[in-house]
């Protein structure tokens, strides 16, 4: 167990004793390292699904120092003496939502563009393993023009993995900080006869009772004095100062670069939900600000997450390639109204350390 997160010893029992798991914990919990400090828990073949390639490339190097040679890892991205094992044939695989749908589905990701496919194979993995399901719902972007479809396809589609996961005897365990209590409902209502719910909330927490009001059966988890992060955030709001800023098109570069030249010397991420809106901002900023988004190569997002990672940039603009998952902490967030979803995640880039003493 990570520190003393008391609610990772709750998911492990959940883990153990159903067969359908959903942990609801915030950004910055441990929930997706959960496994790292867990191994004992993967007794059988399980794919680890998470939402961007970052993420695999960064947990995939973690579990490999655990499990060693029994991980593999399934994306677009290459990585560097990496074990990549397209129809996800090692016994714990850590695979992009996109390569496991696939291949659940019968179309080996690797094979689409050939003329015959291995589907057998594809099936046969897939269908033949537990499934973790990892903030999976956050691959629908949110600078479509249709992003609300999207996202009700997404999540249609793991909505009936999870059904036919359970018709094959197997685990599904969910791990989110971002569901809301109504998809949570619609996920739940499957076929599994075991199921476990946790939640790092009071008793009284609207989230809890809504689900319990519904005849779900939730464990809300918060113990204050031994959970180290709870402790460590009780004054997260007060450190915090969020602000509402009210602008139009015109406007709103002057308003950001405003923002940014009043917080000179901090660590300052703006995250935007059009690609256009990177460009405008970072042209006006003139090479101040170093900026990502969804265009960029696999390999270049991957060398960016890294130099993230060493706290390279001082100042980042960003679409959501970044929002979740990725380990970077911020002193400064300045993002676009977005999905409730996206906005915790964002929020979770700004004071991720509980350790930090500045204001």
């Amino acid at each position: 167990m990570s520190e003393n997160r008391v609610a990772q010893k709750y998911l492990a029992d959940a883990i153990n004793n159903n067969d359908f798991t959903i942990a609801i914990l915030p950004t910055g919990y441990g929930k997706t390292t959960f496994f790292k400090h867990n191994a004992n828990l993967i007794t059988t073949k399980t794919v680890h699904v998470l939402p961007l390639q970052a993420i695999v490339q960064q947990f995939y190097q973690e579990m490999k120092n655990v499990l060693k040679d029994q991980v593999g890892y399934q994306m677009a991205l290459q990585i560097s003496e990496g074990d990549k094992r397209p129809y996800l044939s090692r016994k714990y695989m850590i695979s992009t939502v996109d390569s496991y749908t696939l291949d659940f589905y019968g179309i080996p990701v690797h094979e689409i563009f050939r003329s015959k496919w291995h589907s057998d194979l594809a099936l046969l993995f897939a269908r033949t393993s537990n499934v973790i399901l990892d903030e999976f719902h956050l691959m629908a972007t949110v600078d479509s023009e249709n992003a609300k479809k999207e996202f009700v396809k997404v999540i249609e589609i793991f909505d009936h993995i999870i059904g036919s996961v359970s018709e094959l005897g197997l685990k599904t365990t969910i791990l989110t900080a971002t569901l809301s209590p109504s998809l949570i409902l619609k996920l739940v209502n499957s076929k599994y006869s075991k199921k476990g719910i946790i939640i790092l909330a009071p008793e009284n927490h609207t989230f809890v009772s809504w689900l319990k009001n519904r005849g779900v059966s939730i464990t809300p988890v918060w113990e204050v004095k031994k959970d180290s992060f709870i402790s460590a955030f009780s004054n997260y709001t007060k450190r915090v100062k969020t602000s509402i800023i009210s602008t139009n098109n015109t406007q709103w570069i002057k308003d950001v670069v405003d923002i940014i030249n009043s917080h000179r010397g901090s660590r300052i991420l703006v995250i935007l939900n059009h690609t256009k809106r990177v460009l405008e901002l970072s042209n006006k900023l003139q090479g101040e600000c170093v900026f990502i988004h969804g265009l960029f190569g696999d390999n270049s997002k991957a060398r960016f997450v890294q130099n993230l990672n060493q706290k390279k940039y001082n100042c980042v603009i960003a679409t959501q390639v970044i929002e979740a998952g990725v380990d970077i902490d911020f002193d400064v967030l300045i993002t676009d109204v977005a999905p409730a979803y996206s906005l915790i995640q964002r929020a979770g880039r700004v004071l991720r350390d509980p350790n930090r003493n500045d204001n």
